[in-house]
């Protein structure tokens, strides 16, 4: 994909022009949450966006691996994490957990 024009940026909203830009994210997954955040998982960690703010999330913040590649939200509110080659990661009210195949 070539540069991204300024005009075309402005005549969207933020939220579509970062589902867009998430796209675009090589290997990237994203899931919008039932309070309204947009996490997106990257090959160098999780990304949240709510209201103009970005915090990212890696191993340092208990992520299992960097590389995220599923995202999911169960009925309780928690978001499941899936990374590559590290387990899976449980996040619930910003409190990581780590499971593990073995």
């Amino acid at each position: 994909m070539g540069h991204i024009d300024n005009r075309w940026m402005h005549s969207l909203t933020r939220r579509e022009a970062l589902l867009s830009l998430a796209g675009m994210l090589a290997g990237s997954t994203r899931w919008e949450d039932r309070d309204g955040s947009l996490w997106i998982g990257t090959a160098k960690g999780l990304v949240k966006s709510r209201g103009g703010r970005f915090e990212t999330y890696t191993t340092r913040d208990g992520l299992a691996n960097e590389g995220v590649t599923t995202l999911f939200e169960d009925a309780e509110g928690s978001l499941w994490i899936g990374t590559s080659g590290g387990g899976v990661t449980k996040l619930t009210e910003r409190s990581f957990s780590t499971l593990s195949a073995g």
